[in-house]
């Protein structure tokens, strides 16, 4: 999708009409591809926000229980993640071992 309110609009419409068993989704757009490739575009620093959000019509789980399990399942694979644990906060990925904090400190 080009933008969150896109992507939120079409995973909605697919939760809502095929009410299957999902506990939840993540997703990246377009716009936030940006931060991902420093090379091409200035952002510092570089990373790629997931955003993420519980099934409504099927699963109980909360937002905030699916950003606990994908942060857990990135850093399983050995993702530099950062999320304050806030269901409102996308996640991020940062690239060479490098943390939002290490930005902060430059």
């Amino acid at each position: 999708s080009c933008c969150g309110s896109c992507a939120g609009s079409e995973i909605d419409g697919r939760l809502e009409d095929k009410p299957m068993k999902w506990d939840g989704y993540a997703y990246w757009h377009r716009q936030t591809e940006a931060r991902a490739f420093p090379w091409v575009f200035s952002y510092d620093p570089p990373s790629l926000n997931i955003y993420y959000g519980g099934n409504e019509y099927g699963s109980d789980m909360t937002t905030e229980h699916i950003g606990s399990r994908i942060v857990a399942v990135m850093e399983s694979h050995g993702l530099n993640v950062h999320w304050d644990g806030n269901p409102d906060n996308s996640i991020q990925i940062f690239p060479d071992g490098l943390t939002k904090t290490d930005y902060e400190r430059n």
